[in-house]
């Protein structure tokens, strides 16, 4: 049981790791956006 916790924990973290590596997965700032222009932000 222990490993395939082990396992669902380990593989996408691995995934990502090597994704990132190959240039496939970029990581991209939440904040792009400038705070006076993020609708979200407004009252």
């Amino acid at each position: 049981m222990q490993f395939v916790l082990a396992t669902l924990v380990v593989l996408p973290v691995a995934a990502l790791i090597i994704g990132a590596i190959s240039g496939r997965v970029r990581a991209r700032s939440c904040c792009s956006v400038p705070a006076e222009r993020d609708l979200r932000l407004r009252p």
